[in-house]
């Protein structure tokens, strides 16, 4: 840190430090330990927060980027009933409604309405929901060259997606930051022969 203070310590699998391994320690500002997080084949397993005083204030168990288990305590240790140190920003009826919501809603014809050549045009939008669960954000991240209209109805999509569940950690209500990719294809005519 500009301080001088250690911020993160652990090893990674190689000098690109991309792929984590075992355990690394994260300290805030004050040089305190912040958090402990465990990698498997750099995927994260587990985090373990604390409190400043040195106490645990809570622990996660992750599978494949999916929380398993999670616990939280108050700073004398006692445990906290139904404590959620991480929950994901969630659209009403869960991932299978969200791809039926997308599906329903997501004018997958706009490229060849517009005119665009044969082809693919793959979009993403970066969307903010805040803590009380709407949409305040929607910006296309990468927009194909020759489907400008393929991003702007992606970002329309989700900007009239309604009101989501909040994502939560360390059981409050925060902002959370998600990125939603599109595709939209224009397939190939294909010649018709005349017949002589």
């Amino acid at each position: 840190m500009k301080t001088d203070i250690l911020k993160s310590e652990g090893d990674y699998a190689s000098n690109d430090i991309k792929t984590p391994l075992g355990t690394f320690n994260n300290y805030d500002e004050e040089g305190k330990l912040d958090f402990i997080a465990a990698y498997n084949n750099g995927q994260l397993i587990e985090k373990t927060f604390y409190y400043k005083n040195g106490s645990k204030k809570s622990w996660v168990s992750i599978y494949e980027n999916v929380v398993k288990q999670q616990k939280g305590w108050d700073e004398k240790g006692r445990e906290i009933n139904k404590y959620i140190v991480m929950k994901e920003a969630k659209f009403k009826g869960g991932p299978e409604g969200w791809n039926k919501y997308l599906s329903k809603n997501t004018n997958g014809g706009i490229a060849l309405d517009v005119g665009a050549p044969p082809g693919q045009y793959k979009v993403e939008v970066l969307f903010k929901i805040n803590r009380d669960g709407f949409i305040i954000a929607a910006k296309a991240i990468s927009i194909p060259e020759k489907c400008k209209a393929c991003a702007n109805e992606a970002v329309r999509v989700i900007r009239e997606s309604g009101k989501w569940e909040p994502a939560i950690f360390q059981n409050e209500t925060v902002e959370y930051t998600a990125i939603q990719p599109f595709k939209f294809v224009v397939e190939e005519r294909k010649k018709k022969r005349m017949k002589e």
